[in-house]
């Protein structure tokens, strides 16, 4: 079963690509100039969150 390359955890790396997808379209100027300035930095904030989330949290949900 798949436990997670980063840290091993699922939802860290899910976060990451999430974060990576915004870095690429906040560098990308097609990208950029369709969906507005601010998409790549909404994107990252995003993947940041759910990073910092996931961090809070002690045990996985399945364990409540």
């Amino acid at each position: 079963m798949y436990n997670g390359i980063i840290k091993g955890s699922k939802t860290i790396d899910f976060g990451t690509i999430i974060l990576g997808m915004g870095v690429i379209e906040q560098n990308l100027p097609l990208v950029r100039e369709q969906l507005g300035n601010y998409y790549g930095w909404i994107v990252m904030g995003i993947g940041v969150g759910i990073i910092v989330l996931r961090k809070m949290t002690t045990a996985p949900l399945g364990d409540k």
